[in-house]
C-alpha cells in the first residue's frame, strides 16, 4: 500500500521521539526504587552503580545501533516508495468486484487519469469495448487461479486514446482475509508494432516472387525463401549450411570469387544478368542484385542476395526478335522451317510439326517437321487417337509425361520414345481451326511454362502465314483451273456445235409444220441444255466442275416452259451439294432433256387423271445423288407409264436413243427402269 508524503513524515518524527520517551520511564521507575535500596552496605552499592554504569553504556550503545537500524530502514523505504510509485510497470489492486483499491502514479500517467479519480473505479471502464468480454473471463480466471496469469487487452484513456497492455494478474488476499487481485499492467504498444513490422518484413521476404538468399561472405547459404525453392527447386533443408557454388551454371564458376570479393570490400552488385543450374538440372536465366549485410557499427557480417528468373522474358525477346525478321519477302527462308527450328532449339524439344488441317479437321498434313536437327516435309496423318487430335481447339494442350502410354495407339510416338507434348490451336481469321503447332521430347516436361508462353506468342502469327499460304494455294489452283478452262474452251464449243449439226442432219429439214414446229423445239431444247452448261459455270464461278444443284433445276424449269398443257404438272428436283465433271456434265444433262421432254409430252395424255388413278398431282421427280462413289441419277413421273414390252435398247424414238448412247458410251453407266406407279430410269456410273 502506498502511503502519502505526509503520513510518512509524520511517522519517522515518532520514530525520533521512542528514545526521549524510554528516559523519562526509566527515571520514574529509579525513584521508586530507592527506598527499597537504602539498607544495602557501602560495597554493594558501589557494585550496583558499577554496574548500572556498564548497563547503561550498554543502552546507549543499543540505542544508538537502534537509531541507525531505523535510518536504514527509513531510507529502504523511501527507495520503496520510489520503486514502487514511478516504476516502469502500472501497478494497481482491485476488488472482487474488480474495482480500483490502489494504483501507483504509473498506472494513473498510463490510463491518462489523476489517481485520485481511480480510486473506486471499475478497471472496465478503460477497457476497450471489443475487449470487455476477454478482460472479464480473464479477470474471472485470475480469482479463481493461485499462479499468475497473463493477457493482452486493448485499453482506451478518457481521451480517446487506445494502447495495447499487457496486464499480469494473481489473486492475494487483503487485511481481512478479502479476496483481492494485483494487476501489473505493461504499454506494449511499440513492441507490437515492432512485432507487426518484423512479421510484415518476413510475409515480404516468405511471399516475394523472387528468391531472397542470406549468404556468409564465404558464399555459404544462411536463408532462403518460398519464392528460392520454386526457382531452384531445392528446399531450405537442402541449401542451407551449402556453398552457394552449387546453383552455379557450367561455365560460370569464376564468377563467385569476383562477387565474393566485391562484397566484402561494401560494392553492391545490381540487376546483373547470368545463368543459374536449377535442381533438375535445367539452366535457366536470372537477374541478379547482392548486397552486404551491415551490422550497427558499420561491420560487414554477409550480404543479400535477390534473384528473380528472367527465363520466360529472355525466351519472349528472342520470340518476337525471331517474328520480326522471320517469313518477310527479304528473309530468304521458308517461315515454317525456321519456326520449327526456333522452337526445338530454344525450348530443347526433340521434335517438332507445325500441321494444316484437311477437310473436317479429321486429317492433318504437315507443313514443316523438325526431327533431330532435319527438316521433314508433306506427311499426311488422321488425327484420332493421337495427342495432336486431343489439342484440335484448345489454346495449349500438354501432357508432361508418360505421353507413349496415353496414347499407345499413335506409332509415330512410340517410334519417337516420346515422354512428354505441349501444343497449341491455330485459328482461322473465321475462328475456326485450320492447323496446329506440336512440341515432343524425350524426357518429361518439368516446367512447361517457358513453352507455353512461346508457342501462344507465335500462334497467331503462324496461323496469319498459314491463312495466307492456303490462300495463295487456293489461289493458284484458281488460276490453273482458269488456264485449263481457257484451252478447252475452243473444244467444248466445237463439239457442241458438231453434236448440234449431227443431231439436225439425224432429224431432217424441218417445214412450218406441227412435226416440223415440234423438231424445233426438241433441238433447241437439246441446244439449250448444252449452253446451260456454261451458264451454270459462269454463275458458281467453279471451272473444273458442275453444280447439279443449280445446273438441274434451271435446265427443267426451262423444258417444263416449253410444254404448257391443262394439266398441272409439278417438278420436283433433288441435287443439292452435287458437283460434276465439266466431261460428264453435258451428256448427263442432255438425257435429262430427253427424258423429262418425254415425260411432258407423253406421261400425261388428257385421259389421264392422276387423282384418281394415283391419288396425287401429277409429278416429275429428278434426284441426282453421290453415294458409295457412284453416281445416281433418277428420273421419275407418276403419269400413265410404258408397256411391259419397252425395252431402252431397241427403242424406235430418236430421244430414248440419245439417252441410251450416252448412258452406255458416254457415262459408262448403268441403265435400270421401274413401272412402279408410273415410269423411273436409273443410270449410275462412277464418281
Amino acid at each position: 500500500m502506498a502511503l502519502e508524503p505526509k503520513t510518512r513524515k509524520k511517522k519517522d518524527t515518532t520514530i525520533r521521539e521512542i528514545g526521549p520517551l524510554l528516559r523519562d520511564d526509566a527515571e520514574k521507575r529509579l525513584k521508586g526504587s530507592r527506598n527499597s535500596s537504602s539498607h544495602l552496605k557501602e560495597q554493594d552499592k558501589e557494585k550496583i552503580i558499577h554496574e548500572l554504569q556498564v548497563h547503561q553504556i550498554e543502552l546507549e550503545m543499543q540505542n544508538e545501533a537502534l537509531r541507525e537500524a531505523h535510518l536504514a530502514l527509513e531510507e529502504s523505504w523511501d527507495k520503496y516508495i520510489d520503486l514502487y510509485e514511478f516504476a516502469p510497470l502500472g501497478y494497481i489492486t482491485l476488488t472482487d468486484k474488480a474495482i480500483i483499491s490502489e494504483a501507483n502514479l504509473t498506472c494513473a500517467t498510463l490510463l491518462g487519469v489523476e489517481r485520485e479519480n481511480l480510486r473506486k473505479a471499475r478497471f472496465s471502464k478503460f477497457v476497450d469495448e471489443k475487449d470487455a468480454i476477454e478482460w472479464h473471463q480473464f479477470f474471472k480466471k485470475v480469482l479463481n487461479q493461485t499462479e499468475k496469469l497473463k493477457h493482452t487487452l486493448m485499453l482506451r484513456r478518457p481521451d480517446g486514446s487506445l494502447f495495447s497492455a499487457l496486464l499480469e494478474g494473481m489473486p492475494i488476499r487483503g487485511i481481512n482475509g478479502e479476496p483481492t487481485v494485483r494487476l501489473a499492467i505493461s504499454d506494449i504498444t511499440d513492441i507490437r508494432h515492432m512485432v507487426e513490422v518484423r512479421s510484415h518484413l518476413a510475409n515480404i521476404v516468405d511471399f516475394s516472387n523472387d528468391a531472397i538468399i542470406g549468404e556468409t561472405l564465404d558464399g555459404i547459404i544462411t536463408s532462403w525463401n518460398a519464392a528460392a525453392e520454386n526457382i531452384y527447386g531445392y528446399t531450405a533443408a537442402e541449401v542451407v549450411g551449402k556453398p552457394v557454388s552449387m546453383l552455379l551454371a557450367p561455365g560460370d564458376r569464376d564468377e563467385l570469387p569476383r562477387i565474393l570479393a566485391m562484397i566484402r570490400v561494401g560494392e553492391h552488385i545490381d540487376h546483373m544478368e547470368t545463368k543459374r543450374r536449377t535442381k533438375d538440372g535445367r539452366i535457366i536465366d536470372i537477374s541478379l542484385t547482392i548486397s552486404p549485410i551491415k551490422n550497427d557499427e558499420g561491420q560487414i557480417l554477409g550480404a543479400s542476395a535477390i534473384v528473380r528468373d528472367i527465363t520466360k522474358r529472355k525466351l519472349r525477346d528472342k520470340t518476337a526478335t525471331f517474328l520480326t525478321q522471320s517469313g518477310y519477302p527479304d528473309y530468304g527462308g521458308d517461315f515454317f522451317n525456321s519456326l520449327a527450328r526456333f522452337l526445338a532449339e530454344n525450348l530443347d524439344m526433340d521434335y517438332v510439326c507445325i500441321d494444316t488441317f484437311e477437310g473436317d479437321s479429321l486429317t492433318a498434313r504437315t507443313v514443316s517437321v523438325f526431327n533431330e536437327g532435319n527438316i521433314d516435309l508433306n506427311v499426311q496423318y488422321a488425327l484420332k487417337d493421337t495427342p495432336c487430335g486431343a489439342v484440335v481447339g484448345k489454346t495449349i494442350c500438354c501432357f508432361p509425361r508418360d505421353v507413349c502410354q496415353l496414347f499407345p495407339n499413335d506409332v509415330a510416338l512410340q517410334e519417337l520414345k516420346a515422354e512428354s507434348y505441349i501444343g497449341t490451336t491455330l485459328w482461322g481469321s473465321e475462328g475456326k481451326p485450320i492447323g496446329l503447332i506440336a512440341l515432343i521430347s524425350r524426357r518429361p516436361l518439368l516446367n512447361p511454362e517457358p513453352a507455353q508462353a512461346v508457342i501462344e506468342l507465335v500462334a497467331t502469327r503462324a496461323a496469319g502465314e498459314m491463312e495466307l499460304r492456303q490462300k495463295e494455294e487456293e489461289l493458284r489452283k484458281s488460276l490453273e483451273e482458269k488456264v485449263a478452262l481457257l484451252s478447252e474452251i475452243h473444244h467444248r464449243v466445237k463439239n457442241n456445235l458438231a453434236s448440234f449439226i449431227a443431231l439436225l442432219s439425224l432429224e431432217g429439214s424441218y417445214e412450218d409444220s406441227a412435226e416440223g414446229k415440234r423438231l424445233k423445239r426438241d433441238l433447241q431444247n437439246r441446244a439449250r441444255s448444252m449452253a446451260l452448261i456454261h451458264e451454270t459455270i459462269y454463275k458458281t464461278r467453279q471451272f473444273s466442275s458442275v453444280e447439279m444443284g443449280v445446273y438441274l433445276p434451271t435446265l427443267i424449269e426451262q423444258v417444263a416452259a416449253t410444254y404448257r398443257s391443262d394439266n398441272f404438272i409439278r417438278t420436283v428436283v433433288n441435287a443439292e451439294g452435287v458437283s460434276l465433271d465439266l466431261d460428264r456434265s453435258t451428256p448427263c444433262g442432255l438425257i435429262v432433256n430427253e427424258l423429262i421432254t418425254n415425260a411432258f409430252k407423253y406421261a400425261f395424255p388428257p385421259s389421264f387423271d392422276c387423282r384418281s388413278v394415283r391419288q396425287e398431282t401429277c409429278t416429275i421427280w429428278v434426284s441426282f445423288t453421290l453415294e458409295d462413289g457412284h453416281y445416281l441419277l433418277s428420273v421419275r413421273d407418276n403419269g400413265v407409264g410404258l408397256p411391259e414390252t419397252f425395252d431402252l435398247a431397241t427403242a424406235k424414238s430418236l430421244g430414248l436413243k440419245l439417252v441410251n448412247f450416252l448412258a452406255h458410251h458416254q457415262l459408262k453407266a448403268d441403265v435400270e427402269i421401274s413401272r412402279k406407279d408410273g415410269i423411273e430410269f436409273l443410270i449410275r456410273f462412277r464418281e
